[in-house]
């Protein structure tokens, strides 16, 4: 019975020690996130582009951006998506997200951290993951919503 145990626990981590971080090249999986009005938002072929955040600065990048340029927000081929799993569960459901409620645009929100593990992502900034048909063609980290404005070409 410890064999099994030890041999299943070494599979799991195995799996886990695969998963890389995105890069150019690779393919995302088609990924579907509840956003913060509980609506399911999707990465899919369509999208080009996945704003993405792990910490708020980069999410107040982005929300510059969509301020300095609404086409982008509204865009279908355009999502933005937020890891929202470092906050605290009760700031996250009684603070954060009621807040993001009175956004005029969507925040597809990974509130476990687990279906985006593999988004690369760098303090203080955004990651801009460029898409087509699924394959990553290319990944910036920004630190100012001009350069998200100027990358974003709808």
């Amino acid at each position: 019975m410890l064999k099994r145990i030890c041999a299943l626990s070494l599979l799991c981590v195995s799996q886990w020690a695969m998963a890389a971080e995105l890069s150019q090249g690779s393919t995302v999986v088609a990924t579907s996130l509840l956003d913060q009005h509980e609506q399911v938002q999707q990465i899919s072929s369509e999208s080009r582009y996945v704003l993405f955040s792990r910490g708020m600065k980069g999410g107040e990048l982005i929300q510059a951006a969509f301020e300095q340029s609404p086409e982008i927000a509204k865009s279908n081929q355009v999502l933005y998506v937020a890891d929202i799993s470092g906050m605290p569960g009760l700031i996250a459901k009684f603070v954060a997200i009621p807040r993001m409620q009175e956004l005029a645009y969507t925040v597809a929100l990974d509130r476990e951290g687990q279906q985006t593990t593999d988004f690369p992502a760098e303090k203080d900034k955004a990651t801009i993951i460029t898409l087509n048909n699924l394959v990553v063609t290319d990944i910036q980290f920004v630190d100012s919503s001009d350069a998200i404005v100027q990358i974003v070409k709808l």
